[in-house]
């Protein structure tokens, strides 16, 4: 988790794009919006991607 947190960090302060990509279900919806959030506030370029499982 620290590696994915500084490497986060550096490609916002890099300015950076940031693809997000989460899983359809209701925890990886959650969460992936929880971190899509963090990173639009933190005006990054980001885009954000789910999976759908059949």
């Amino acid at each position: 988790m620290k590696e994915a947190v500084e490497r986060i960090n550096k490609a916002i302060e890099e300015q950076e794009s940031i693809v997000i990509f989460g899983d359809y279900d209701a925890d990886g919806v959650t969460s992936t919006s929880v971190l899509f959030t963090y990173i639009k506030r933190a005006v990054c370029d980001s885009r954000l991607l789910y999976s759908r499982s059949i």
